[in-house]
């Protein structure tokens, strides 16, 4: 039954078929095989409906957002495809709330009780993921280039993610292709504004860790760091404690100026901050 209806699938979205596919798409057994066919049709046949629906069964459950999670990611090539690609996983992301992200993707990599053998396994292993993110753009390719450096940009959504071994393996991994192309890592962090609060307070403290290796920041990260600690309701604790550290080090170490309203001191290895107000 599920091959035969495959077979109708996409026989109703190649061209000229619109009025027929209308139609099925009310068949119960569409929604049933769509996430399953969708990603093998010509990408001229994709429609806006098409990755409207992607993205809502991305957020059906667990099992389906792993399913589209990774069927995007290999379409990391999106000059080759322009429809349905890594950038539309991207922009599945920048969409996430907090608690989604914690109930779809982080359990993809992640299940803090496995490691005490308590619970499944995860289904990937985030250090064996990331390292065959690293064997890819380094042995293939230039990691920053227009067509791999997609692959570079998803690991700043999995930053916050830890490995089983403690470690958060993809930061680190980004961390060791900035030192070799820094100003590209920093256009790439500049670029990516992402909503979720563990994965900002973690590019935070990579733009810190930058800026104290002496890597030149844009002044508008200046000001944005600065307008964070300015509202003190807008940004979670450890965000604005990352936000100091890293205008600390534009200060000390790349002669960048402040704001006058904004003085920093670190009187021991945390970072704090006062606001001195004009009148």
């Amino acid at each position: 039954m599920l091959h035969g209806t495959r077979f109708v699938f996409y026989e109703v979205k190649k061209p000229g078929q619109e009025v027929l596919h209308t139609a099925m798409t009310a068949m119960p057994w569409y929604e049933k095989v769509f996430i399953h066919c969708i990603f093998s049709i010509e990408e001229t046949c994709v429609t806006d409906d098409d990755i409207k629906r992607i993205k809502e069964e991305f957020s059906r459950s667990k099992d389906k957002a792993e399913q589209v999670f990774f069927a995007l990611l290999h379409r990391w090539d999106t000059e080759a495809l322009p429809r349905l690609n890594i950038d539309l996983l991207f922009s599945i992301l920048d969409n996430l709330g907090d608690d989604a992200y914690e109930q779809l993707v982080l359990p993809i990599f992640y299940n803090p009780m496995h490691r005490y053998n308590i619970g499944p396994k995860p289904p990937y292993d985030l250090n064996k993921f990331v390292a065959d993110i690293e064997s890819l753009v380094t042995r293939k390719a230039a990691p920053w280039n227009k067509r791999y450096g997609k692959l570079v940009k998803l690991l700043i959504y999995l930053f916050s993610i830890e490995g089983q071994s403690y470690d958060f393996p993809a930061y680190t991994l980004f961390r060791k292709l900035a030192v070799q192309r820094p100003q590209e890592a920093v256009d790439m962090l500049v670029r990516s504004d992402i909503g979720l609060l563990a994965t900002r307070t973690r590019v935070w403290e990579m733009l810190a860790e930058l800026a104290t290796q002496g890597i030149q920041m844009p002044q508008m990260l200046i000001d944005k760091a600065a307008a964070g600690l300015r509202s003190p309701g807008r940004e979670a604790s450890r965000t604005r404690n990352e936000m100091a550290r890293f205008l600390t080090a534009c200060r000390d170490e790349l002669n960048m100026r402040l704001p006058e309203d904004i003085v920093l001191s670190s009187p021991t290895s945390s970072y704090f901050f006062d606001l001195l107000r004009k009148r």
